[in-house]
């Protein structure tokens, strides 16, 4: 029980870090749309 305790306390924050990251690549990719939304507004 405390093993399988730690582990779920260990994948929280890797977890945590993987939505942000693909939210900063989403961020990124949003920021770049607008740049580009004059040349081409079907980019998303």
């Amino acid at each position: 029980m405390a093993e399988s305790e730690g582990f779920g306390s260990l994948r929280s924050p890797s977890s945590l870090l993987r939505k942000l990251s693909y939210y900063r690549l989403l961020l990124t990719r949003l920021r770049l749309a607008k740049d580009y939304k004059g040349s081409n507004p079907f980019l998303i």
